[in-house]
């Protein structure tokens, strides 16, 4: 457990058996052979009620991987503002490029070139997403996007709202023999908090919808 998990990482929290499509965001507060110690998960300024017993369901990354993993709530502290859960079990490696990867294609309402300002230097027409995390993004586009440009991007998510994100260009791939489109890898820049959270949120939920697909 000590080298998938490490004290002020980030973890997701889904919790297991209740049909919940949403995570969680925790933080670990400390860990070790015994017990792992983690933040109130949360979201949206709500917290998700534990109680000793109940088994979670966490997802850890590290380097190219997630690790997704399965822990006992042993103890809520009295101060409501850390869980101790059981050393996780059940720990599964999955890779983060296919973790992070959604079978359908996202369109967004806007996606654009922009200067430092944040103003439009030029539109692109047709962009969309094919790979979506809480740090970054993979964009198909026709045009071609030079490394080091920045991106707005206006995303709609399950919920109804939309996201404005900002984007630097990490690299792109020239499209192969007889393709048209560019792939474009961009890392998100400036990202508020409550956005970064609703990202994973949205790609938990459409792992988890794609997982109950596939074993149904």
């Amino acid at each position: 457990m000590a080298e998938m998990l490490r004290e002020g990482q980030t973890v997701s929290v889904l919790p297991k058996g209740d049909g919940l499509s949403a995570s969680y965001v925790s933080f670990v507060r400390s860990v070790s052979a015994d017990a792992l110690r983690i933040s109130v998960p949360a979201r949206d300024g709500a917290t998700l009620a534990l109680e000793p017993g109940r088994t979670v369901s966490l997802f850890a990354e590290q380097g190219a991987q997630v690790y997704r993993m399965e822990g006992r709530v042993r103890v809520v502290e009295a101060e409501g503002d850390a869980v101790v859960l059981d050393p996780p079990s059940r720990v599964e490696r999955i890779e983060r490029r296919e973790f992070y990867r959604l079978e359908q294609t996202l369109e967004p309402r806007y996606t654009a070139v922009v200067d430092e300002a944040g103003d439009e230097v030029r539109r692109l027409e047709g962009a969309a997403l094919l790979d979506l995390s809480g740090g970054g993004l993979q964009l198909r586009t026709r045009d071609v996007v030079e490394p080091g440009a920045n991106l707005r991007i206006i995303l709609p998510l399950d919920d109804n709202q939309e996201i404005d994100v900002c984007a630097r260009v990490l690299s792109t791939v020239a499209p192969d023999a007889g393709r048209t489109f560019f792939r474009v890898h961009g890392q998100f820049i400036d990202i508020p908090r409550a956005h970064q959270e609703r990202i994973v949120r949205f790609v938990f939920r459409k792992q988890v919808e794609q997982r109950q697909r596939r074993a149904g």
